[in-house]
């Protein structure tokens, strides 16, 4: 099911107005690496989006904890 579907549901079930935000969001794109061509969030599959943003997430935190990583390399150096 794709997230549009689901915030279109969600809509229905609570009687809510959408947030702007989420709106947005929907409509912002995401560049498949997979495909070549970009994909608009709204389009995307639930467990697609969930993976790819648990991806995203190991991916920066590898970059964080390597970036962490320099910074003690750097600090040990400069107490010598």
């Amino acid at each position: 099911m794709k997230l549009k579907q689901i915030v279109d549901i969600t809509k229905i079930l609570s009687d809510r107005k959408i947030p702007d935000d989420v709106l947005k969001f929907l409509d912002d794109e995401y560049y498949s690496i997979s495909k070549k061509q970009n994909i608009k969030f709204g389009d995307m599959d639930l467990l697609h989006y969930i993976r790819v943003n648990i991806k995203d997430h190991k991916n920066l935190w590898k970059s964080y904890n390597e970036v962490d990583d320099k910074l003690h390399k750097i600090q040990k150096i400069m107490e010598e």
